[in-house]
């Protein structure tokens, strides 16, 4: 497949913009999904659908690229062999590693480890009412095991290194078609550089307030105990158990504070 087909620009900006799902989801779910229970996933169904989807797609990414051909010295490879051999060579190792499918484990394993407990549930409370069965030994290695691969997702992450060049790729790509080439000249004529340039400011400085957000947050869970974050949750009014899209907000507000302020209000002067 020639690296200027329509396929490969499809699959070039779909990349793109799964790149920006995985930079602001990933983060969340790390930060604030860690140590949630496998049968307590309080993310939607349809975004943990989703996330498997990404890793699919990530995957079939590395097997289209061993028949995409490339430039190399200028000139155009083509043929199965020299693009495998230049692929293996070169980030194949780097985009395995970076698309291990732990939300299509996590998922196979939720549907597994959770329909069982509901059956075994159902059964628990014709016979015994309101009682619910602890979680099994073997079901507790699952758990044990989850916890250890969740950290993996972070791997995604470094997939951000393509980024920068996949756009690249992508802009000269549609600058050569001329519709696209006419509105993308339209945009850089009708939009002050000024704009762009604050644009990409604004842009950075949300990802950095996001990114240090939920390093904030996985630090605290990691740091303290169940308790102290339930009354520092409390403390700003929210429910002990908030969900995540409100703790995010809280850690988005302390962060913010932190950045722009000299104080939450909570020590002040006083007059003898």
């Amino acid at each position: 497949m020639h690296p200027d087909s329509p396929f490969i620009i499809l699959c070039t900006a779909i990349s793109c913009c799964l790149l920006v799902y995985v930079l602001v989801v990933v983060q969340v779910e790390v930060g604030f999904l860690w140590h949630a229970e496998l049968c307590e996933h309080e993310l939607p169904a349809g975004l943990a659908n989703f996330d498997v989807f990404v890793d699919c797609w990530f995957i079939f990414e590395i097997f289209i690229t061993f028949f995409t051909g490339v430039y190399h010295d200028g000139l155009y490879l083509h043929d199965f062999r020299s693009v495998a051999k230049r692929y293996l060579f070169g980030w194949f190792w780097f985009d395995v590693i970076t698309c291990i499918p732990e939300s299509l484990i996590e998922a196979s394993m939720r549907s597994w480890v959770c329909a069982s407990k509901s059956v075994e549930a159902s059964q628990h409370r014709r016979e015994f009412g309101s009682e619910v069965p602890m979680m099994t030994k073997e079901e507790r290695r699952v758990m044990q095991i989850l916890n250890l691969m969740r950290p993996l997702r972070i791997f995604r992450l470094l997939r951000m290194i393509h980024f920068q060049d996949k756009v690249s790729r992508l802009l000269e790509t549609l600058s050569n078609i001329p519709l696209t080439a006419r509105i993308l000249n339209i945009g850089m004529r009708f939009v002050p550089e000024c704009v762009w340039a604050m644009s990409k400011l604004i842009f950075s400085l949300a990802f950095v307030v996001h990114s240090c957000s939920c390093i904030f947050w996985l630090t605290k869970e990691a740091s303290t105990s169940q308790e102290e974050i339930s009354d520092f949750i409390e403390g700003y009014g929210l429910e002990r158990d908030a969900p995540v899209l409100q703790r995010y907000a809280l850690s988005i507000y302390y962060i913010n504070t932190i950045f722009t302020t000299v104080g939450f209000g909570d020590i002040a002067a006083e007059t003898g």
